[in-house]
């Protein structure tokens, strides 16, 4: 079967994030058995640097190519962009049996809409991989709605509709669209991300084994409301106030974003100021070299989201962190940030380790 990935992010000429990472996964998975393409169309990939990335992905059997669109593409509006690649599409002289979009800033838009009224793509198979709609994003992170929002909204929306299969990491994406009101295709189902072949990512920690020595604690991903960003700090915030331990180092491993039109560094740099321990932003690095940071570190990891696409947290048993580390663990958060939903609820309550009722994801030290 010859299959097509048509990505604005995948690992490589694109630094890191979900989908860039679920999408390479994703083709090097298929490629074992399939002839697949990556037609990758961001704008910011120069010719003379895509013969780099052609050989890298060939080496693991996939065709890499980089899509020259006309001179309006970079203008980068979101409908020109759907309607650019569907017109690279149609000019294409390849026949595929199917071809995948990912639901974000609905690319396979036009393509999808074109088929629906018989006006092209007759003979292939259209997929969308939900990953995390924007609006679902959008909402979570606090962001309002202007009519350029509105518009992305419905051409994921319809994208997705439209599409012959649907592929989302977890129910939970999928239950959610259904809420909204979408009319999925009966093809519809959940698998799980697959993290393509890079590293060994296995900490060599056994469960219930006793840590020592942690020093460094990172919070890992991008510095936004939806991945636990003002959750995080106001934890450290807390501790700092009431005279409770602070880890030596914090680290953010994650890009910086905008946050309600502030700078999220200059937000880390406002709540660090007086803590007695030593801060770190690293902003820059790609989805590999985060990764080796936290093996060759052995930080403790925080993944504090408010919400992910691959499903909802669960409550983690509680490390063998020793008393100094128990007691720095404590704290858990409310679910929304710096917005309890529920007066009643104590905003920090200590007493219970933060990994019994924290809902977070850890990533283990190596040893």
């Amino acid at each position: 079967m010859k299959i097509c990935f048509v990505a604005l992010e995948i690992l490589g000429p694109f630094s890191g994030g979900g989908i860039a990472t679920a999408l390479a996964g994703q083709a090097e998975h298929h490629a074992q058995n399939h002839d697949v393409t990556v037609l990758y169309v961001h704008p910011n990939l120069a010719a003379e640097d895509a013969a780099q990335w052609q050989d890298y992905y060939a080496e693991r059997n996939i065709t890499f190519v980089r899509a020259d669109f006309d001179s309006f593409y970079p203008q980068n509006t979101i409908p020109k962009r759907s309607f650019a690649v569907k017109q690279y599409l149609e000019a294409w002289d390849q026949s595929f049996d199917a071809i995948f979009f990912h639901d974000y800033l609905g690319l396979g838009y036009y393509t999808a809409l074109a088929r629906r009224l018989g006006l092209g793509f007759e003979n292939v198979h259209l997929g969308t991989v939900v990953h995390g709609p924007s609006e679902w994003a959008r909402t979570l992170n606090m962001v309002g709605d202007d009519v350029d929002n509105i518009s992305l909204f419905e051409m994921e929306r319809i994208q997705s509709e439209y599409s012959d299969i649907i592929v989302a990491p977890s129910q939970q994406i999928l239950d959610w669209c259904t809420e909204q009101g979408w009319v999925l295709p009966e093809n519809s189902r959940a698998i799980s991300n697959l993290l393509p072949n890079r590293i060994d990512l296995h900490s060599g920690l056994e469960t219930g084994e006793r840590l020592e020595g942690l020093d460094e604690v990172v919070f890992f991903g991008r510095l936004e409301i939806r991945k636990g960003f003002f959750t995080f700090l106001d934890a450290i915030k807390y501790m700092h106030k009431h005279g409770l331990q602070i880890p030596k180092k914090i680290t953010f491993l994650g890009a910086f974003c905008t946050n309600s039109d502030r700078n999220s560094a200059s937000t880390v740099l406002e709540y660090a100021e007086g803590w007695d321990c030593d801060v770190q932003l690293l902003n820059n690095y790609d989805h590999e070299e985060a990764i080796k940071y936290l093996i060759a570190n052995r930080p403790l990891t925080v993944v504090p989201s408010v919400d992910e696409s691959f499903g909802r947290r669960r409550r983690l048993p509680a490390p063998r962190l020793g008393p100094r580390w128990s007691r720095w663990i404590s704290a858990r958060p409310c679910r929304w940030g710096r917005h309890p939903p529920i007066p009643n609820r104590p905003w920090m309550p200590t007493q219970t380790p933060w990994f019994r009722s924290f809902w977070c994801t850890t990533i283990a030290p190596v040893r």
